[in-house]
C-alpha cells in the first residue's frame, strides 16, 4: 500500500511515486488527491485530480482513484470522466 507519509518523505513528484500500475492507497493520500485541487471529477466512488497531468490528441488526462469496500485504489492516469455538454 503507497501512503501519503511515504510520499511526502520521498523525493518523488507524486505521478512518480504511483507510478503506472493500479495499487491500493491510503484514505489520507486519497484525500489529498483530492483536495490539492478541487477535483475535475468525483462521482460514484471515482475521483480524479482537479490538474489535468497530461493532453493527448485534445483529451486530458488525470490521476485517478476509486474507493471500493472501504479500501481506496490510484487507479492510473486516465482520460477525462468529466462529460463536457
Amino acid at each position: 500500500m503507497k501512503t501519503l507519509k511515504e510520499w511526502e518523505e520521498s523525493d518523488l513528484d507524486l505521478e512518480e511515486y504511483l507510478g503506472n500500475e493500479p495499487c491500493e492507497i491510503d484514505g489520507e493520500l486519497e484525500l489529498h488527491i483530492g483536495e490539492v485541487v478541487a477535483p475535475s471529477y468525483m462521482n460514484g466512488g471515482f475521483t480524479q485530480m482537479g490538474e489535468a497531468t497530461d493532453e493527448l490528441d485534445g483529451v486530458f488526462t488525470y490521476i485517478t482513484t476509486s474507493n471500493f469496500n472501504g479500501k481506496f485504489f490510484f487507479l492510473g492516469v486516465l482520460p477525462s470522466f468529466k462529460i463536457d455538454s
